[in-house]
């Protein structure tokens, strides 16, 4: 998604449609993929996921990344957060989170989710 960056000799600043960002890019609200006018990413240093989840959607499959660090902070549901600090054949905690809580994990942590009621999230994912 390309976007107008306003550059000043202090920097950058861009706005946007972030529940349009979102719907184009699986939640993702901001990462690479969200261009300046010259096709260059406003980041890569990091990506935020902005989503509303039904009753019953889950990812069933072990998700993980190699480096880097997650957050995710509930606005409002309940959710169910499911981890497996020690790899997927390890010891498996599952925390369920409601409006106001948050999770934090690294990346190479494999987890999955389950949202048990309609729920708003913002995750932030640190890529480094």
């Amino acid at each position: 998604m390309e976007v107008p960056v306003l550059r000043g000799t202090a920097g950058m600043a861009a706005f946007y449609d972030a529940n349009k960002a979102s719907k184009e890019h699986r939640g993702w609200a901001m990462g690479a993929f969200i261009t300046d006018q010259d096709g260059e990413p406003l980041t890569s240093d990091f990506e935020v996921k902005l989503c509303e989840n039904k009753a019953g959607e889950e990812r069933s499959e072990w998700s993980r990344g190699v480096a880097g660090s997650a957050l995710t902070i509930i606005l409002s549901g309940t959710y169910e957060m499911i981890f497996a600090p020690d790899g997927e054949k390890g010891e498996v905690i599952t925390k369920v989170l409601t409006e106001g809580m948050a999770a934090f994990w690294e990346n190479s942590v494999p987890h999955r989710w389950r949202v048990i009621t309609d729920t708003k999230l913002v995750c932030i994912r640190r890529l480094s």
